[in-house]
């Protein structure tokens, strides 16, 4: 465990102005568990030469995170209402297209394969696009 003055000792590591040439002049205070302190002192002597501050500035600054209560907007949820309507329709026509062949071969009839072969390709790439939708309005913060 680390002692109060160990950890005073890497705060005075100093990260220089910006780029820019603004200086740092705002100070931020965080509570931390002693096991929390720990592990970031732990860290930034592993990646910040022991720079506490640089550490937790440049790790909050470089990843994204989501607002665990975002709402989707009405035009969110119109426009997805919208797609998901317009996908579901495609589907349904796909089905019965498919329906209409497995019919006709069952009832002996010679059919193209071509056709049916063309109705999976379809399918096929309407699912890849609805999946496509799904991961893109999930990175966006959609989907919880």
């Amino acid at each position: 465990m680390l002692e109060d003055r160990d950890l005073h000792s890497h705060a005075r590591v100093r990260r220089g102005r910006l780029p820019n040439g603004e200086a740092r002049s705002h100070v931020l205070r965080v509570k931390v568990s002693r096991e929390e302190r720990d592990e970031l002192h732990q860290r930034a002597v592993e990646l910040t030469a022991g720079n506490i501050s640089k550490l937790l500035v440049s790790a909050a600054l470089s990843i994204q995170i989501q607002d665990a209560d975002r709402r989707a907007s009405k035009e969110d949820i119109d426009r997805l209402t919208q797609m998901l309507f317009h996908y579901s329709r495609q589907i349904a026509a796909i089905g019965n297209n498919v329906n209409q062949i497995a019919k006709a071969v069952n009832a002996g009839d010679r059919y193209d394969m071509q056709l049916m072969r063309g109705e999976l390709v379809k399918l096929t790439a309407l699912t890849n696009e609805v999946r496509d939708v799904i991961v893109r309005e999930r990175k966006r913060g959609m989907f919880q």
